[in-house]
């Protein structure tokens, strides 16, 4: 009821017997903009009832002006091409009071057009911007609210995706109100969202076309949403809600009964500067506290200096309110308490403080909380629901008490997180659950009381023990964000650097490398780097060798992801160093694997090489029942085994690849060379056989720009016995490969005693698609071709590398790890491509490009324009004929690069490989430049 009141503009208490409805009048001021009645329209016949309305809470009567955005909300809802309205000004600018006055004009014209509509407040989570809110209980909600069948996806990307999917298919409506918990300030990091999962959705719902996909998100911020500035224009909307003018700001203080004369009103508009909440409290007091309600009583309030700081004009007119209502009284006492929670304050939770500062049974009697509601200082809707206040208010008595009274503040917090751990199951299974516990660390802290609730709460009830069977709410929830909100407890701000210092020093350093994990899971590897940094020199100062090892690992491994190349190999070094330090043999082993992986990447293969063989040494003598190195060093290694000295089967697999793009090319003109079938753009060991039996006939199918026969003669791969040696070297290499990862993956069922990772699933996976698609474009055995009917069946081999990459890519997903996924799209894209797919491997390119600039990941920024350019550079005769599908599912011209130069593409490809020194991939761009540019580049290893 008192929802539909504050959509209806009615009165808060209804003075009149009861049954009896009470409409307000229209104004007479002509700065009220009466709307037009919006034509009744039934909803649609499988119309979900809304969900969240009442998640949105107005605090006080009145509404002036704002015509224009309502008009501009109706023009996006009604078929404009809108796909994500944002409204974004200062807290009180009255954002959520046009929402709920929006929200019920289609509410009362019967929802029109909506298959749903679907509200969340992110200050359900707390308005402390430190808190570092998160998005993760909100996508579980609307994915099951959408229909989404079973459990969400833990991949930022994905879930974002099939949910920007069900609102689309649905026409739904989706109101996102107060975002700014999930957004950087706008002094660091440029405003940027925290949540790369709602960057995603928000990316994804703007991408619908208006006339197949109708949707619409409307958002509520107090700033911009930067991620989207680049992209406005008729699907993206960002719109400043204005103060309020002169003429709305005298009619909504006229709604209030204020007497004055028009100037002097519009004087006291400009005092205030326009804003809403202001006015709506400076009109509420006038009418409350004097007895002629005349604007010239507004000079008997005071400004004082840190009303000035915190809250400005509203600020100011809460502390006439506590000189009005008297600093004793129970009112006073009650918002004293609301300072306490950055969220709607439970009963129980009130009752539990007691008499903290002045409160006492009186605070929440009906009397008390109805005079307040009158007031329009809180909200609450039945007797029994959360008290509500404007975060504003919130804040400024938070403040107030913190520095008046640090006793009681710290009093009040201690009781508070008592009653929750208390009162929450020792281990919820579900984020709902684990919501009390969240609380319960943030009051724990705010009371002093780290130890305990790092130790107590989060460590041992929230993560379940930090052991191989721990981390529950991020292995089995993918709960990063809402951890992260509970680590911020910890720190002194939010850089990262300094732990509460009345922490023990091994959990200082604990919450440093934990914090670090977050951030870079979440995505925010910029912010991760110091956390990591800090914690490394903490422990060398305490020379804990093992846990410096872990430190500089960890550091080495985050560098190489932002491209820091040089950095990541001098911090990988120093992991090697530390670990012989420490003598843990585990230590040594796994750090010697971090720093040659580096050094891989730097193109450094022989000192790469020497790391790996010298860990798998020590790994033979710690474990001999399996010898090899598994898991993540595994992985590694093999990636440096199909990289091989000079570029190994990765590079000649890509060379038949370019090789199908001149070849065929030249293969149908002429009847004397072998047809290598409609499909295949590879598979050139026949090419090869031919070459080298008569090299003579090598000439006509010398690529154009290579540099004539002595230019073919000096490439190795166009040397028909060098081609032929790369061709063997390369099986070869993709057969020890298959081999060792289908040893992990037997090792981890029959010798292992735990269960793998899901990131070692992953890349075994991987590694096992990597290999058979390379072995498989060298032998020209996979089967490819064009698909009829009468075909025979393609090769087993191709329906297991097809089956790996799933698994990989599915298991990459379920881990979380941004920073690995993207190998496992580029692989796929090239299947994909392969197998005459090229609007899939358009979708695998865009999703690694959309993760790698989020990182940023220049290293993988590089592959993406690499691959996409020998992918679709060579369209004609590439195996990629006409008839495709882009990533939406239009027809595709297919004889068109997608990006439009490659040649651009390939520059901006070399430039990053050299600004970063990405050795690895030298030799490959070189190939690719030569085939597809014309020998721009000299190939090389």
């Amino acid at each position: 009821r008192a929802l539909y009141r504050e959509l209806t503009a009615q009165p808060a208490v209804v003075k009149r017997e009861l049954g009896t409805v009470v409409t307000l009048g229209p104004e007479t001021s002509p700065a009220i903009q009466i709307q037009p009645a919006v034509a009744h329209r039934e909803p649609r016949t499988d119309f979900f009832l809304p969900h969240g309305l009442s998640q949105l809470k107005t605090y006080g009567g009145g509404f002036a002006g704002r015509g224009a955005e309502l008009a501009a909300l109706d023009a996006a809802w009604a078929g404009g091409e809108a796909r994500v309205f944002v409204l974004h000004a200062e807290g009180g600018a009255g954002k959520t009071r046009l929402l709920v006055k929006w929200l019920g004009s289609l509410r009362d014209a019967g929802w029109p057009d909506a298959g749903g509509v679907f509200v969340h407040s992110f200050y359900s989570q707390g308005s402390d911007e430190r808190r570092n809110a998160s998005s993760e209980l909100f996508f579980q909600q609307a994915l099951a609210y959408f229909g989404f069948p079973g459990e969400p996806p833990t991949d930022p990307a994905r879930k974002a995706e099939e949910l920007a999917r069900l609102i689309r298919a649905r026409h739904g409506l989706l109101v996102l109100d107060g975002l700014e918990p999930l957004q950087h300030p706008p002094a660091f990091n440029q405003g940027r969202l925290k949540d790369p999962a709602m960057g995603h959705l928000l990316m994804a719902l703007a991408g619908a076309t208006a006339a197949r996909e109708p949707a619409l998100c409307v958002i509520t911020s107090r700033q911009p949403i930067t991620e989207l500035a680049p992209h406005q224009g008729k699907a993206i909307v960002q719109r400043p809600l204005d103060r309020l003018d002169t003429a709305a700001g005298i009619a909504l203080l006229r709604e209030f009964h204020v007497r004055g004369t028009e100037e002097e009103l519009a004087r006291a508009v400009a005092d205030y500067h326009g804003h809403a909440y202001s006015l709506m409290l400076l009109g509420s007091y006038l009418k409350e506290a004097t007895d002629d309600h005349h604007i010239r009583r507004r000079s008997e309030i005071p400004l004082l200096e840190e009303d000035r700081e915190r809250g400005g004009h509203a600020g100011r007119l809460f502390r006439a309110y506590v000189n009005h209502l008297g600093e004793d009284s129970p009112e006073v006492a009650l918002l004293r308490l609301l300072g306490f929670f950055d969220r709607a304050a439970e009963r129980k939770l009130l009752v539990v403080l007691g008499a903290i500062h002045g409160a006492s049974a009186q605070t929440s009697e009906t009397r008390v909380l109805n005079r307040l509601k009158d007031l329009h200082l809180i909200a609450f809707d039945g007797p029994d629901d959360p008290i509500d206040a404007h975060p504003l208010l919130r804040e400024w008595f938070a403040a107030a008490l913190e520095r008046e009274s640090p006793e009681a503040w710290r009093a009040g917090h201690q009781r508070l997180f008592e009653h929750l751990i208390a009162t929450t199951p020792q281990r919820p299974d579900t984020l709902e659950g684990l919501d009390p516990l969240y609380q319960a660390v943030a009051h724990g802290c705010k009371a002093g009381l780290h130890e305990k609730a790092c130790a107590d709460v989060y460590r041992d009830r929230i993560l379940r023990g930090t052991g191989d069977d721990g981390f529950y709410s991020q292995r089995k929830l993918g709960a990063m964000g809402a951890d992260l909100g509970a680590v911020a407890n910890f720190f002194v701000d939010s850089s990262w650097r300094q732990p509460a210092p009345s922490l023990a020093p091994a959990d200082r350093a604990w919450l440093l490398n934990e914090v670090a994990v977050l951030l870079r899971a979440l995505g925010r590897l910029e912010e991760a780097l110091v956390p990591m940094g800090v914690s490394m020199d903490m422990n060398v100062e305490w020379e804990e060798w093992k846990n410096a090892a872990t430190s500089a690992s960890n550091l080495s491994q985050l560098q190489l992801t932002l491209g820091r190349i040089e950095r990541a190999v001098e911090d990988g070094g120093q992991a090697v160093q530390f670990a012989d330090r420490s003598g843990d043999e585990f230590q040594r082993i796994t750090k010697r694997t971090t720093h040659g992986d580096a050094l891989h990447q730097a193109g450094d293969r022989g000192e790469a090489l020497a790391l790996f063989q010298a860990a798998e040494a020590m790994q033979e003598e710690r474990q001999p029942e399996y010898p090899r190195l598994y898991s993540l060093q595994g992985f590694q290694y093999c990636d440096l085994l199909l990289s091989g000295m000079d570029g190994g089967a990765e590079r000649a697999a890509w060379r038949v690849w370019l090789g199908g793009v001149w070849y065929r090319r030249v293969s149908s003109a002429s009847e004397d060379l072998p047809s290598l079938g409609p499909g295949i753009p590879g598979g050139m060991t026949e090419v090869a056989e031919r070459e080298a039996a008569d090299p003579d006939n090598a000439t006509p199918v010398i690529p154009p720009g290579i540099g004539g026969t002595q230019g073919w003669q000096k490439n190795r791969f166009h040397d028909p016995d060098g081609m032929v040696r790369a061709v063997g070297e390369g099986i070869a290499a993709c057969d020890r490969v298959t081999a060792r990862a289908s040893g992990a993956q037997r090792a981890w069922r029959e010798i292992f005693s735990n269960d793998p990772p899901v990131l070692d699933i992953a890349l075994d996976h991987l590694t096992l698609a990597r290999a058979g698609l390379y072995r498989g474009l060298l032998a020209g055995d996979l089967g490819l071709g064009a698909r009829e009917p009468s075909d025979p069946p393609r090769s087993a081999a191709l329906a297991d590398i097809e089956a790996q990459l799933t698994a990989a890519v599915e298991n990459l997903r379920k881990a979380g790890r941004s920073d690995y996924l993207p190998r496992g799209l580029l692989t796929r894209a090239w299947y994909r491509a392969l197998t005459n797919d090229p609007g899939g491997a358009r979708a695998d390119l865009a999703e690694a490009g959309r993760i790698a600039a989020d990182g940023p990941m220049p290293l993988f920024e590089m592959d993406i324009l690499l691959t996409r350019a020998r992918l679709f550079g060579g369209r004609e005769g590439a195996g990629m004929g006409d008839g495709g599908k882009d990533g939406a599912g239009n027809n595709a011209n297919d004889n068109q690069y997608p990006w439009g130069s490659v040649t651009e593409d390939l520059q901006a490809a070399r430039r990053l490989m050299e600004e970063h020194g990405y050795g690895r991939r030298k030799g490959e761009l070189a190939d690719a430049e030569e085939i597809l540019l014309g020998g721009v580049g000299a190939a090389g290893p």
